[in-house]
This record gives C-alpha cells, structure tokens and sequence, in this order.
C-alpha cells in the first residue's frame, strides 16, 4: 500500500525536477543575451565617432568645391564684365566717330548739291529781273526755268532728309517706311510686318537704318536680282527684326566686318537691343536683331 502511494508521486517528482532543470537554464541564457546587448551598444559607441568624422570630412570636401566652383565663376564673370565694359567704351567712341562722320557728310552733300543750286538759283533771279524789263517775254521763260530748279532743289533736299530720318518713317511707321526704300531699291526687297505698331522715335530710327543698311549690302553683295526679304514683327517686350538673302554670303571668319556692319550693331545696342549676323560662303548672309518695344 505504502509501496503504491510511492509510485503514484513518481511522474510527480520527475515534472518537478524537468521544471528546475529549464528554469536553471533560462537564468543561464539570460546573462549571455546582456552580455551580447552590451557589447553591441559598445561597437556602435565606438565607431560612431569616425562615421561622424568621415561624414564631416565628405562634406568639407563638397563645401570646398562648390567654393572653388563659386570662385571660377566670379572669376568668369569679372572677365565678361571687363569685356562687356570694353566693348561699350568702344562701342561709344564709335557712336561718337560716325556721329561725326555723318555730320561732315550731311555738310558736304548740302555744300555740293542745295547750296550750289540755290547760288544758281539767285544769280538767275538777278539775270531774270534785268530781262523783264527789257524782254518780259525772255524774262517770264526765265522764271520758268528758275521754277524747275526749285523743284529740283527740293527734291534734292528730301532725298537729302530721307538719309537723315524719313518723313514717312515719322507719319507712317517703321513698315511703310522700308516698303518706301524698298520700291526705291535696285534690288527686289520684300516686306514683311506683322502688327508692330508704333515705337519711340530712337527705337523706330534703328530699326529702320539697320535694315536699310541690310538691304543695301544685298543690292551691292549678294548678287544681281538677288532679293532681300525684310520681316518685322514684335511680342511682349521685343520689337524684332531680320533681313535675310540668298545670295553669295561671306566667311565671318576670314572676311573683316565692314563699318556698316558695326554700325548696325553700335545703333541696335545703344538702344538696349542686339544684333547678330550670320553668313557663309554660297548661303547668303541672315541680320537679325531686336529692340525694347517701347
């Protein structure tokens, strides 16, 4: 009986004993997982420090090229603007030359052609006068004769004031006015002007002698009959222009620009624009340009 109670703690005993064991064993494992824990805190405490360092020095390196790559840049810059400097210094003395040019001409063609036709002018008034009275008829052929040589005078002097600015550029715009100068041309000149309106006076005056001067290396350059087409049109801000052919062209690179070239540009630029010019041998030449529309 005792001997059966005995047997009945058995299984007991035994579940006892695999409870012990495993508990032992989770307290062994516990201090290890610590252990592991600490370890790796400690790894990461120590190498942060250089992760830092080596992240500080990369963008130490960044920062100081983009500072190099900031100084080129300034430095380019101070280069163009030196060069921008110069080339308005020259642009302004060359303002000032043609200027100058331009009035000796104005001078020499009234000299040459209005004043000596005026002096003719009065010395057959006083030749006409002295005739009347002794010949009316021979006189009044005279006054005739003195009339035709008035018109011829004034004439002389509108062609004289369409080189210096076109009446018809002042009553009718930049569009008619080159239509009026292309009729008069050697050379076939087509005119094309989308709604352009009207402009101030100094903006119109370059325009207009900028393509002028366009058209006529066209009739002298390009070849015989070759056509010069004109366009005109404008957005927002800009007034545009663009004379274009298809005749001989020239190499920029090995045929020195004339003045009337430079001309056109120092007019365009000292109104706030630019003008470019492009051509090459058998092509044609293309003057494009703009202005502020104002």
């Amino acid at each position: 009986m005792q001997s059966h109670r005995s047997l009945g703690k058995g299984p007991s005993v035994g579940m006892s004993s695999k409870i012990a064991a495993d508990s032992k064993q989770t307290r062994t494992a516990e201090p290890v997982t610590r252990v592991h824990k600490q370890s790796t805190a400690a790894e990461r405490d120590r190498f942060e420090p250089a992760s830092s360092a080596a992240r500080l020095r990369r963008e130490k390196t960044d920062l100081e090229a983009r500072l190099a790559a900031t100084r080129s840049d300034l430095a380019s810059t101070r280069a163009d603007l030196a060069t921008t400097r110069a080339d308005l210094a020259a642009s302004r003395t060359r303002l000032v030359d043609a200027a100058y040019a331009e009035r000796q001409r104005i001078e020499r063609d009234l000299h040459d052609s209005v004043q000596q036709q005026l002096v003719g002018v009065r010395i057959k008034l006083e030749l006409a006068s002295e005739e009347v009275g002794r010949e009316p008829a021979a006189g009044r052929r005279m006054i005739d004769s003195i009339g035709r040589q008035m018109d011829e005078v004034l004439e002389t002097l509108r062609s004289l004031a369409r080189g210096i600015y076109p009446a018809v550029l002042h009553e009718r715009g930049l569009g008619e006015a080159l239509k009026s100068a292309g009729r008069r041309s050697p050379s076939p000149v087509s005119v094309r002007v989308t709604g352009i309106g009207r402009h101030a006076s100094e903006v119109e005056i370059a325009v207009y002698f900028s393509c002028l001067e366009a058209m006529q290396n066209v009739a002298k350059h390009a070849g015989r009959d070759t056509e010069a087409v004109i366009r005109l049109w404008r957005d927002s801000r800009r007034l545009w222009f663009e004379v274009t052919d298809h005749g001989r062209g020239f190499d920029p690179d090995t045929v020195p620009r004339p003045n009337g070239l430079v001309n056109m540009r120092d007019r365009v630029e000292a109104v706030g624009g630019m003008l470019t010019i492009t051509s090459s041998d058998g092509h044609g030449c293309a003057v494009r340009g703009w202005v502020p529309a104002r």
